[in-house]
C-alpha cells in the first residue's frame, strides 16, 4: 500500500459508508422498527450519531495529528501491554463483523438460490475479499466509491416501493428514546471511531477529516439506519431478505443477489483491512499479504460459529471494551499527554470495561447505557488519577 497517498474528505467518508451499507446495520434498523415507534427510532438515531460524531471529531484530530493506526497508537498510549490487548481486541472485533456480515450474506444468498452451498460461499467470498484487501486502501477506496450509491438507491427504491403498504406509520403511538435501542445504535458503530485513525492517517488535512466525519455520522449512517427502520415499518414481510426481494420490478431478484454481493464486498474489504492493521501490530514482522492470509482463516473459523445468533450481545460486550479503549486515548490526547503512566490507563480501562459489562448482564445496574458507562467511567478514572498522580508530584517537590 502506498502510504504517502492523501485523502480528501470524499474517499474518507465513502469508505466508512460503503463500510456501514451492511446487512448488518440495516438488520438492526429493521429489527429497531419492530419494537419502537417511527419517532422513537429516529430520536434514538439522532442521539446515537449526535455522540458518536463528537467522539469522531476528537478521533479525527488525533489520527491528522499522530498519522499513526489505532495499533500504533495503542502502543504509545497503553504500552507493550496494551499492544497486544488492544490491537486483540480490534481484531477479533473486526473479524467479528466480518464473519457476521459474511454469514448473513450467505445465508440471503442461499435463500434465493437454492442450489448456493453456504460452506462454499463463505471460503469464496472470504478468499476473493482477501485478494482485493491485498491491493490497499486505494484499492477499497475505489470499489467503496462505485458501490455505495448503487447500495443506497437500492434501498430507498424498496423503501418507496413498499411505503403505500401500511397507513398507520405516522399515526402509531410515539415512544422515545429506549435505552436498549440506544446501546445497540452506539455498540454497531463505535468501532468505527476507534479505527477512524487506521483510515484518516490518510487525510489531507485537519479540515478534510472533520468534513468526512461530519458525512459519516450526519448523514451516511444515519441515511442507512433510518432506511432500514423505514423498510421494517413499510413492509409486510417478516425478515429483511424477504423485504428487499418483495419489489416487483422485472430483475429484481438478481439485482438484490448482486447488492447483497455489493454489501459485504464492501463493508468486509474495510472489516479485513483493519484487522490486518490490527494483527501487524501484534505481530510487527508479519508481511501484508501474510497477515491477510491469517485474518482470512480467522475470519472463515468465525463464520462457522453463527455469531448472529448472539449478535446484540456480540455488539454491546465487544463495544464495551473498545469504548474503554478510546476514551482512555481520546482523553490523553485532550490532555496532551505524551508519555502516560501506563498503569493510570490500564486500571481506567479496566475499570470502565467492567462497570459496562455489569450493565450489559444487569441492566437494572447501569447508569445509563453500558457503553456510555464504559466512557464516562474511563474517562473520569483517568482524570483523576492524572490529577492526583500531578498533585503528589507538586507536593513532594514543595
Amino acid at each position: 500500500m502506498n502510504t504517502t497517498t492523501k485523502q480528501n474528505w470524499i474517499t474518507l467518508s465513502t469508505i466508512q459508508i460503503g463500510g456501514a451499507i451492511c446487512l448488518p446495520m440495516i438488520l438492526i434498523g429493521f429489527e429497531l422498527s419492530k419494537t419502537n415507534s417511527l419517532m422513537g427510532c429516529l430520536f434514538s438515531i439522532a442521539i446515537a450519531n449526535s455522540i458518536l460524531f463528537a467522539l469522531g471529531m476528537i478521533a479525527s484530530k488525533m489520527s491528522v495529528s499522530f498519522k499513526k493506526t489505532t495499533g500504533q497508537l495503542a502502543v504509545s498510549y497503553f504500552g507493550l501491554f496494551g499492544r497486544f490487548l488492544f490491537a486483540g481486541v480490534l481484531f477479533i472485533s473486526m473479524c467479528g463483523w466480518f464473519s457476521i456480515q459474511t454469514e448473513i450474506m450467505v445465508q440471503d444468498v442461499s435463500q434465493l438460490i437454492n442450489c448456493f452451498d453456504p460452506l462454499y460461499g463463505i471460503i469464496i467470498l472470504s478468499l476473493f475479499i482477501g485478494v482485493i484487501n491485498v491491493f490497499g486502501i486505494s484499492s477499497i477506496a475505489r470499489f467503496s466509491n462505485a458501490t455505495v450509491p448503487l447500495m443506497i438507491a437500492t434501498l430507498v427504491i424498496v423503501v418507496a416501493s413498499n411505503f403505500s403498504l401500511k397507513n398507520d406509520l405516522f399515526t402509531e403511538k410515539t415512544n422515545y428514546v429506549q435505552t436498549t435501542a440506544l446501546s445497540l445504535l452506539l455498540s454497531s458503530c463505535i468501532a468505527c471511531i476507534f479505527d477512524f485513525p487506521t483510515y484518516f492517517r490518510h487525510a489531507k488535512d485537519k479540515k478534510e477529516a472533520y468534513k468526512a466525519t461530519g458525512i459519516i455520522f450526519f448523514v451516511g449512517i444515519p441515511l442507512i439506519e433510518i432506511l432500514g427502520v423505514l423498510i421494517g415499518k413499510t413492509t409486510l414481510e417478516q425478515s429483511l431478505i424477504e423485504a428487499l426481494s418483495a419489489v416487483k420490478m422485472p430483475f429484481w431478484n438478481i439485482w438484490i443477489f448482486l447488492f447483497i454481493l455489493l454489501c459485504g464486498l464492501s463493508t468486509n474489504t474495510a472489516n479485513l483491512y483493519s484487522a490486518v492493521k490490527g494483527l501487524q501490530c501484534i505481530f510487527t514482522g508479519l508481511s501484508e499479504q501474510k497477515a491477510t492470509l491469517v485474518a482470512v482463516i480467522f475470519c472463515i473459523g468465525l463464520s462457522f460459529l453463527k455469531i448472529t445468533s448472539h449478535l446484540t450481545l456480540f455488539l454491546e460486550v465487544i463495544g464495551t471494551f473498545i469504548a474503554s479503549q478510546s476514551a482512555c486515548m481520546l482523553i490523553l490526547f485532550l490532555m496532551e499527554e505524551k508519555v502516560p503512566k501506563k498503569t493510570h490507563v490500564m486500571f481506567s480501562f479496566f475499570a470502565g470495561t467492567m462497570l459496562g459489562l455489569i450493565g450489559i448482564f444487569y441492566p437494572e445496574k447501569s447508569l445509563i447505557v453500558p457503553l456510555i458507562d464504559a466512557i464516562i467511567i474511563s474517562g473520569i478514572t483517568l482524570v483523576l488519577l492524572r490529577n492526583i498522580h500531578t498533585y503528589k508530584k507538586v507536593v513532594i517537590r514543595e
